[in-house]
């Protein structure tokens, strides 16, 4: 009962978080149409903000690792060698927040996926796992 209980004040959370983020969207709309409309840094991954990541190459395990920056992405070098090294087989992926980081990710990382990592409505951040199906996750912060 407890459990019932606590996934439905969760879903409850989120839905009231993904009103809340919608509102402040409408109410700064006209500035983000303008920014979409002329900078090119603003639409790089737009379709991937919301979720819509590329197919992962393989369906064997995976491992998720997300670098907001690009300190963030390129301090998980050795992190990545270490799964290559220990951990034959397994890919992989990489998201991250800023351009920039995304840049570093594409150059550090030739053979790995890289993607944007999705805005915080559920809808888009839940999608990403179910369509990587990742086994395993590790997010590096500094």
């Amino acid at each position: 009962m407890a459990l019932r209980t606590a996934r439905l004040n969760l879903r409850v959370l989120q839905v009231a978080y993904d009103i809340v983020y919608v509102l402040a969207l409408l109410l700064g709309s006209p500035f983000v149409l303008i920014m979409l409309i002329a900078s090119r840094r603003w639409r790089a991954g737009l379709f991937q903000r919301f979720g819509f990541c590329p197919e992962r190459r393989g369906t064997g395990p995976a491992v998720w690792i997300h670098g907001v920056s690009v300190g963030e992405v390129l301090a998980a070098k050795e992190l990545v060698a270490l799964i290559g090294r220990e951990l034959p087989g397994t890919e992989v992926v990489i998201s991250t927040t800023t351009g920039a980081a995304q840049e570093a990710a594409q150059r550090a990382y030739p053979g790995c996926l890289v993607f944007y990592y999705p805005l915080d409505f559920s809808f888009a951040t839940h999608r990403v796992p179910e369509g990587l199906a990742s086994h395993a996750e590790w997010r590096h912060h500094t």
